[in-house]
């Protein structure tokens, strides 16, 4: 071989070697994103859980006032367990007005023999006594293993996913999403890479920048929105609010979730002072209404689900927060989830294809006792961020301070973070393509050398 042909040889091979490490960062890819619809989706539920004096009653006489008959009813393990669902009068009064959806705290604190048994009959008891099987579950911390055996039973969602909650509530869950998602079989906060699995539904619906940086309490949920105002007539407001601006700013659709958790009431909230919750929920579905959304049960909203989206959908949301105007850009595929604040700071970033299996597959949880909100006293089971620097708000994880600034379209990010040489400007796409010629020039100038051309 001739010194030419060989340095001709090694600049193809060194070009070849450049695009393949392009190709191979181990970088999170998205699938094509669906086309955008006007299809809004709202999903209205209600916890039973016996905790204080008079509260099945309280949700019975408030369901009756409501007027709404999509309610998704929760009634936790306790309600079960004290015989409720032996009173045919109390389980058709509640099917008037919804679909009743078994509930469990504390999942992870079971053995897998217990998981199977507790759910197995739960399954049994509403087949029985409710007559139906539930199309799905609500658990407050979702847990993968159980999730895993409902999906193979048939269950078609979990719901009650906190959005990156933190050393709250015994639980801390962070880099999951607040859309419907289908989750892998190895944790349940990551999305499945490819085809379908049980769906995930959030708790409530979080406000995308200021429950980050200011409080966790910004949500839809009745009593944490008074908190942050301390006036009923704001806090409904601004959960109209929340609710709209989510349906302006999302694709490929518009989903918003709200939940009223009567045992949270205690007497502190009752009898509709300081809030008027009947008042509250009547004109929020009117609005949802207004607003030209769909009002469904989860049951409804997993089925449309599943027959819209064959695998996951790549969310691209440019939310505004009613509270402080101040904008968050989320974007979220099975490969990643990439959050700016403003035009230019990427607060946060998970790489969905480099997590751990969710930890309590094999163990189980310590009982907890003490403070709910200390970081070493919780069920741990958040997402590994590369990126974590959302902000200093109560109740939420403290900023590690490695934001970055990139102001290039969002799904180039995982590029632009694994390749910091290339200009944000420059479309990653356009840059692989330039490689690429390069390949295809050198090896056509090989073919013309070795048919005699004399190239400089």
């Amino acid at each position: 071989m001739n010194v030419s042909r060989a340095r001709m040889k090694s600049t193809v091979c060194l070009l070849c070697l450049l695009v393949a490490s392009l190709l191979t960062w181990h970088v999170p890819i998205c699938p094509t994103a669906h086309a955008e619809d006007n299809t809004k989706i709202v999903n209205v539920s209600i916890i039973i859980a016996d905790l204080v004096d008079g509260e099945v009653n309280r949700s019975i006489t408030f369901l009756q006032q409501s007027g709404y008959h999509k309610w998704n009813i929760i009634l936790m393990s306790g309600i079960v367990n004290d015989g409720y669902l032996n009173n045919a009068t109390f389980v058709n009064t509640l099917k008037q007005y919804g679909e009743l959806v078994p509930g469990y705290w504390d999942v992870q604190s079971l053995t897998q023999e217990q998981h199977l048994s507790m759910a197995n009959n739960t399954i049994q008891t509403w087949t029985s006594k409710v007559g139906y099987k539930p199309t799905g579950f609500f658990m407050f911390q979702p847990d993968t293993y159980l999730a895993n055996w409902l999906y193979s039973q048939g269950v078609l969602y979990v719901q009650g996913y906190c959005l990156d909650q933190y050393a709250l509530d015994y639980m801390t869950m962070r880099g999951g999403w607040q859309m419907p998602y289908y989750a892998s079989n190895t944790h349940i906060l990551v999305p499945k890479l490819a085809g379908q699995g049980i769906i995930v539904f959030p708790h409530v619906t979080w406000d995308l920048i200021d429950s980050f940086i200011f409080d966790h309490r910004y949500d839809s949920n009745e009593v944490d929105a008074y908190t942050m105002f301390g006036n009923y007539t704001a806090e409904k407001t601004y959960v109209q609010q929340l609710m709209a601006s989510m349906f302006a700013s999302s694709t490929p659709f518009s989903y918003f979730a709200t939940e009223n958790e009567v045992y949270g009431w205690g007497h502190q909230y009752d009898g509709d002072k300081p809030i008027n919750h009947t008042d509250f929920y009547r004109s929020l579905i009117n609005e949802a209404q207004n607003l030209g959304a769909q009002l469904e049960t989860y049951n409804e909203t997993a089925h449309w689900f599943r027959t819209t989206f064959p695998s996951n959908p790549t969310y691209d949301v440019h939310f505004v927060s009613p509270n402080s105007d101040k904008k968050a850009e989320w974007y979220w595929c099975s490969g990643f989830r990439v959050t700016r604040y403003g035009d230019s700071e990427v607060v946060g970033y998970v790489n969905h294809t480099k997590q751990d299996n969710d930890p309590y597959l094999t163990a189980v949880a310590p009982p907890l006792t003490g403070s709910t909100t200390d970081p070493a006293n919780c069920v741990d089971y958040s997402l590994n961020f590369t990126v974590d620097d959302f902000g200093h708000g109560e109740l939420r994880a403290p900023p590690q301070n490695n934001s970055i600034n990139y102001t290039g379209p969002l799904q180039y990010f995982p590029l632009y973070y694994n390749a910091p040489s290339v200009p944000e400007n420059i479309s990653i796409p356009y840059y692989v393509a330039f490689l690429m010629l390069g390949i295809v020039c050198t090896y056509v100038s090989r073919k013309l050398r070795s048919k005699g051309y004399n190239l400089i």
